[in-house]
């Protein structure tokens, strides 16, 4: 050290620092202009190492993603089969409805249809035993296409209303199928 730095370093020590940076400095730049082939060798070197530590970091970088996304790709296979799983208990619990629907419908399908044709034959044999009721008004409805006078609601009314066979089965069919209906769809609801 010079006189100059040692004298610099006792009256102000954070100077010294500074003043053994600069110094340095000077040495190898003029080490560097003196072997110019070793300082581009070395400023290669230097370079080198920079990038190597770039393309380890680049490196880590990918593999984490490589991770993230193995991590991504079987957490969505197993949302997949989750929703599969579901969806498949669902389709089942539908198809159970629905059969049930069926069943129902055909039981009130069945029921419907013998009340039709018990009303039938109850003003069949009203009309031939001659009890009180229309006596100007043929007995109709035994045969089908013919009609069958049913009252609307089954309250009493002036005139009744004269429904073929058929068009009552048909509105038995329907209602029983409505009915169920409405049921499968109550039942979704839950």
């Amino acid at each position: 050290m010079s006189l100059i730095e040692t004298i610099a370093g006792l009256a102000v020590p954070q100077a010294t620092l500074p003043l053994r940076l600069l110094t340095w400095l000077r040495s190898a730049a003029t080490w560097l202009f003196a072997h110019p082939m070793t300082g581009v060798a070395l400023l290669a070197l230097v370079f080198g190492i920079v990038e190597h530590h770039e393309a380890d970091k680049w490196a880590t970088l990918a593999r984490q993603r490589a991770t993230t996304i193995v991590a991504i790709q079987r957490a969505n296979t197993s949302a997949v089969q989750q929703a599969t799983v579901a969806k498949e208990a669902k389709d089942a619990q539908n198809a159970k409805l629905a059969a049930q629907s069926d069943q129902s419908a055909a039981d009130l399908r069945s029921r419907y249809h013998a009340a039709v044709l018990q009303l039938a034959a109850a003003q069949d044999s009203a009309r031939s035993a001659d009890l009180p009721g229309n006596a100007d008004t043929p007995a109709r409805g035994d045969r089908p296409g013919e009609s069958a006078e049913v009252s609307a609601g089954g309250e009493p009314v002036g005139n009744p209303i004269a429904v073929s066979r058929d068009d009552a089965l048909n509105c038995a069919d329907n209602t029983a199928r409505l009915q169920a209906v409405h049921d499968w769809a109550v039942a979704l609801g839950h």
